[in-house]
């Protein structure tokens, strides 16, 4: 073979007929369907490319400029063999808008009728039969690329595929308000929690709770009953297989489970969507969570949910009808009137579940309660940073003393929680409002949780130095229940946990919320159902589907909204549903299909406990730095910590 090379460049002739027979092919190749293919991958690779960087990207791959400083290109060649071009762009586009990406409806034209035109909006939607069998087979074909769980072993069908649906608001901008509805599989285990494992059932612009929505999720319920009682034979590349389909699971942050469970607001006397708790009975420190009839608070029976919604509908027939000669009510008083009546029923159901007993189903997103959570254990440790703070004698931040507490717990957050945004944001919020008057608000993410969880002692460290009283015990109490946040934190979120860790993470839940029962003035929403559901929801979770509660998680969801808001940019606003839904299609079927852009979802391995709290003898568990040679941090050994721990353990059943 050697030879032979050797003897091509040797031959002028020869070196001249190569790239003549070369060229054949190459005009060949250019024209194929595999350069299309490879065009389009390219074009879709980590997201979407757009027109202009196309254009850019075909330029810079087929030619150079002319020497000599002229603005002229030519052809890129490696011994007179030029490489091969993609597919430029307007043909590539003619080719993707061709593809057969399934039958789209109209929100516009099926889901607005009746409607008055400023009501009317733009979206499109796929039939959910359609979309499962699609994917359905997708899966199955590309079984080498997926671990498909068989949560069922069912010996009636080859597969039973269970559903997560979900939507949320998806916005492009502050002033674009969009909504999306996503499907995902729960058989492929941890690929959930990607976005390219999330695909679009239904987007448009509006409002997640607008009419067309409304009536969306209405036919959705409906084709769920008839989908869920099918068995279909599905022809794949593999085989033929029998399969069914069940709706396990509704991945929505509280706000959207409220909206389909048609119940009033989480600011409601029953504020949830789980289980008959109210603001009354909240603070119940030896109440419990349970189907039994000794159980102090019990999840809602949807025969309990109906007989409400039809009471509240008789309800707002006739006593709210005006009387003869009388005033009509105002809107507000009608609304107070309304909601008193619910709670009077011990509930909080207002009309009939969206969703029909699908909302049985629903078990709480770790994601939202997780960030819930660490904001409201922010927002405590900066009130007590602001304690001692005399608002008449300032009227910014940078006027505050360098030993000013809050001055400290901002560079700690910039410097050792590396939570530089929230700092900015404390910042901004002390200078409108002197830190009295209205609460800090900040939505954390992820990962500000994360970061926030892995280096709460250092805020801790900052507040209670130096103090002692009042002030010390309270920062002691917050870092226990930072602590036991963190730890709740990382066994919820989990897709792989034991029996043991879902008995240790009832015993962390019991105890966060006793402690927030004996030291806080009110114990928040969002504490009880930590203290209570998360524990019963991952006991579920765990006895049907051998996996943590991490499986609901909304990350995933989430990523796909940023996803959703890049394809968008790449679309014209007047059709821009459908052009996101031939990109989604696109890049995550057709492509994967021929091989291009296949993901492999790998398994998270941020943890939120630090490997130097458990592999480093300088680092207490909490966090904290300690001496070598002590078993625990000062904090962890302290009297005040030992206080806490024998109050909240000593009244348990």
């Amino acid at each position: 073979m050697n030879a032979i090379v050797d003897g091509i460049k040797k031959s002028k002739n020869l070196k001249k007929a190569l790239p003549i027979v070369y060229r054949a092919s190459l005009d060949h190749y250019e024209k194929s369907p595999k350069n299309m293919e490879r065009t389009i991958a390219s074009y879709y690779s980590n997201g979407i490319m757009g027109k202009k960087k196309h254009k850019a990207n075909y330029r810079s791959t087929s030619y150079e400029l002319c020497p000599g400083g002229s603005n002229k290109h030519k052809r890129i060649t490696i011994e007179n063999c030029p490489v091969p071009r993609l597919v430029p762009y307007h043909r590539m586009r003619h080719f993707i808008n061709s593809i057969d990406i399934g039958e789209l409806h109209s929100v516009y034209d099926t889901l607005c009728h009746g409607l008055q035109e400023e009501e009317k909006v733009n979206g499109c939607y796929r039939d959910l039969e359609q979309l499962l069998l699609r994917l359905a087979k997708f899966y199955i074909s590309n079984h080498n690329l997926y671990n498909i769980l068989d949560f069922d072993h069912s010996s009636d069908v080859d597969c039973t595929f269970r559903i997560a649906l979900g939507g949320d608001g998806a916005p492009f901008s502050k002033e674009d308000t969009a909504c999306a509805w996503l499907v995902s599989f729960l058989n492929i285990g941890s690929g959930v929690l990607s976005s390219t494992e999330n695909y679009l059932l239904f987007g448009a612009n509006c409002s997640e709770s607008c009419q067309p929505v409304t009536r969306f999720i209405e036919k959705l319920a409906s084709d769920v009953g008839r989908i869920e009682k099918t068995i279909y034979h599905l022809t794949c590349s593999n085989g033929t297989y029998k399969v069914k389909f069940i709706i396990s699971e509704l991945p929505n942050d509280m706000k959207m489970l409220a909206y389909l469970g048609g119940e009033l607001s989480n600011s409601a006397t029953f504020f949830s969507t789980f289980g008959n708790v109210s603001l009354n009975t909240v603070k119940a420190v030896h109440g419990t969570f349970g189907t039994e009839s000794s159980n102090t608070w019990h999840p809602w029976k949807y025969e309990h949910r109906i007989k409400v919604a039809n009471a509240v509908e008789k309800f707002k027939k006739t006593v709210l009808k005006p009387k003869p000669g009388g005033q009509p009510l105002a809107e507000s008083t009608k609304r107070s009137k309304i909601t008193s009546f619910i709670s009077q029923q011990k509930s909080r159901q207002e009309f009939v579940p969206l969703v029909g007993k699908i909302i049985d189903k629903a078990h709480v997103d770790p994601l939202h309660l997780k960030n819930n959570a660490c904001a409201l254990a922010h927002r405590e440790l900066l009130s007590i940073a602001c304690i001692d703070i005399a608002v008449t004698s300032v009227s910014s931040f940078l006027q505050l003393p360098h030993s000013c507490a809050l001055v400290k717990f901002v560079s700690t957050l910039r410097s050792k929680c590396d939570l530089g945004r929230l700092a900015k944001k404390v910042v901004k919020w002390f200078n409108e409002t002197k830190g009295v008057g209205k609460a800090f608000e900040y939505r954390f993410t992820g990962q500000d949780s994360r970061r926030f969880l892995q280096s709460f002692m250092y805020l801790v460290d900052v507040l209670e130095t130096g103090n002692s009283g009042t002030k010390q015990k309270k920062c002691h109490v917050q870092a226990f229940i930072c602590l036991c946040l963190r730890d709740i934190v990382s066994l919820f979120s989990r897709l792989t946990i034991s029996d043991e860790e879902v008995s240790r993470l009832k015993q962390l839940c019991n105890d966060y919320f006793r402690v927030n029962c004996f030291y806080q003035p009110s114990v928040n929403p969002t504490v009880w159902t930590i203290g209570h559901i998360v524990p019963a929801h991952t006991a579920d979770m765990k006895q049907k589907y051998g996996m943590g509660l991490g499986l609901n998680s909304m990350e995933g969801r989430e990523a796909k909204h940023i996803s959703i808001a890049t394809y968008s940019r790449n679309t014209s606003y007047n059709n821009r549903w459908k052009q996101i839904f031939v990109h989604e299609y696109v890049s995550l079927i057709w492509l994967r299909e021929r091989g291009f852009n296949v993901c492999t979802t790998k398994a998270k391995t941020q943890a939120y406990i630090p490997k130097h709290c458990l592999l480093n003898d300088k680092f207490c568990y909490c966090g904290f730095e300690k001496c070598v040679s002590d078993a625990e941090c000062r904090f962890c050994s302290h009297s005040l910590r030992r206080e806490i721990k024998v109050r909240i353990h000593s009244h348990q059943h």
